[in-house]
């Protein structure tokens, strides 16, 4: 089968655990004999491939320092239309017969599954985070969880300074959400994969059918990674292996 594989980022240096269980399921696939097709953006960092030809040009919303090329990169970050045509072209091009979206926000953005539904094609929509139902992607802000954008009150993004403690990347997240709802962007997706029995049941409650939500785990190939036999001591400690930041729960633990 020939799958279309498709993130913001193909450089593993980059993009933390959505861009690793990327790497993973390709290589997954791979050596099942399907036919992994790539669309990204390009960068001097990615994997080689001939499918480079048909990446969006590459920019970092987090290195624009000029507070006028921010604003001018507004439109893009919300609804990247050159993502959309250079996707029309491999498609034409390569004829994908299934495609699996993983993390795509502020780069790819979700205009990309207008394109994909043109040519009726299969898609599945990894669940990397919770910015699908909400805007600053953890249901958590203020130190706690947020539950406040639900039944799409995402101005509540907005007021309550949820994007980087700032109100013009909130603003920004709120405007991203109303415009992806009203476009019905997510409604050209046919399923969305979620990673764990929570995010499935949350994503349901906050409004999306449960029929179009599966549970698939990532994975992990412990073959590429060597461990210590283990001693003693070891039994008295555990390890938590993840990003050092507040919604992980680091402190509770």
């Amino acid at each position: 089968m020939r799958i279309l594989q498709i993130h913001k980022y193909l450089n593993q240096e980059r993009g933390g655990g959505s861009i690793t269980a990327f790497f993973e399921t390709k290589e997954i696939l791979e050596k099942r004999g399907h036919q992994v097709l790539l669309f990204s953006m390009k960068d001097a960092d990615n994997l080689d491939t001939p499918y480079e030809k048909y990446f969006i040009d590459h920019f970092d919303v987090n290195q624009v320092k000029n507070i006028w090329e921010k604003i001018r990169l507004v439109p893009k970050v919300i609804h990247n239309y050159e993502a959309q045509k250079k996707l029309s072209r491999l498609i034409e091009a390569e004829k994908p017969e299934i495609v699996h979206v993983h993390n795509i926000y502020h780069y790819l953005t979700p205009a990309i599954f207008h394109t994909l539904r043109r040519f009726n094609i299969p898609v599945v929509f990894k669940l990397s985070d919770y910015k699908l139902i909400c805007p600053n992607y953890k249901l958590f802000a203020r130190g706690k969880v947020c539950e406040k954008c639900k039944q799409r009150c995402y101005y509540q993004c907005f007021l309550n300074k949820c994007l980087k403690n700032s109100y013009g990347a909130s603003f920004i997240g709120m405007i991203e959400a109303y415009w992806h709802w009203a476009l019905k962007s997510y409604q050209k997706v046919d399923f969305f994969l979620a990673p764990s029995k929570f995010m499935k049941a949350k994503c349901e409650e906050f409004g999306i059918p449960a029929e179009k939500i599966r549970i698939l785990r990532n994975v992990l190939n412990l073959s590429n990674y060597s461990f210590a036999e283990e001693t003693d001591w070891e039994k008295n400690y555990f390890l938590y292996y993840g990003r050092i930041s507040e919604e992980k729960g680091l402190l509770n633990l």
